[in-house]
Order: structure tokens, then C-alpha cells, then sequence
């Protein structure tokens, strides 16, 4: 897996924007569902203990024979003062070889 923050793109400010905002958004409702879903009971409690949370709102795989898997997400940093900094934003990908073939697309949030 490889993981690295975005470089600078091409694109004007106001894509960039409402890119960022789109990708917040997205984060957010993930998070949110995630924190509704009763599988996961200690997820609450984790989150209230933890430094970070990087969040991927989409993660998308899919292979035959070669795979490839991506996504775009954020990380937030708990300050001392308990309150969070950021976004930081970040894609992630990789790739993989074998007996693989099928698609699916899920929603990660790693405190």
C-alpha cells in the first residue's frame, strides 16, 4: 500500500476547493456512519482515546488477475488542547498480483 498527501495540482483554486470540501463532506458522513453502525461497539471509545483519525470515505478495488485499489481521504490531529487540526489530505493506493477477480468499494476510518 502506498500512502502520500496530495502535491500540487493544476487545477484552479475554486476545483481545488470545492474538491476539499466535497472530500470533507464525504469524510464526515462516513465517520458518522460508522459511529451509528451497533457492529462496531467500541469504535466511540477509540476515537475519544486517539491522537488521529484518518478517514477514507471510499476506497475503491477492483482486480482480474492484476488488482489495484485507491482512494482520497483525510487525517485530523487531536491537539493538546483536545481540539482537532487539519484536514490533511491524502490518497492512498496499491497494487497486487494473483488469483483475484471482483469489485468493491468501502468506507474507512483508522483512529
Amino acid at each position: 500500500i502506498f500512502i502520500y498527501s496530495y502535491p500540487e495540482l493544476s487545477h484552479s483554486n475554486s476545483e481545488k476547493k470545492a474538491t476539499a470540501m466535497q472530500l470533507i463532506y464525504s469524510s464526515e458522513k462516513s465517520l458518522k456512519s460508522l459511529l451509528g453502525n451497533t457492529e462496531l461497539k467500541g469504535l466511540k471509545d477509540h476515537l475519544k482515546n486517539s491522537r488521529a483519525i484518518l478517514i477514507f470515505p471510499e476506497v475503491y478495488e477492483g482486480s482480474l488477475i492484476f488488482g489495484a485499489k485507491g482512494g482520497n481521504g483525510l487525517l485530523i490531529i487531536r491537539r493538546a488542547e483536545g481540539e482537532f487540526s487539519g484536514p490533511f489530505f491524502y490518497s492512498i493506493g496499491g497494487i497486487s498480483f494473483g488469483l483475484q477477480l471482483g469489485v468493491k468499494s468501502a468506507q474507512v476510518a483508522k483512529p
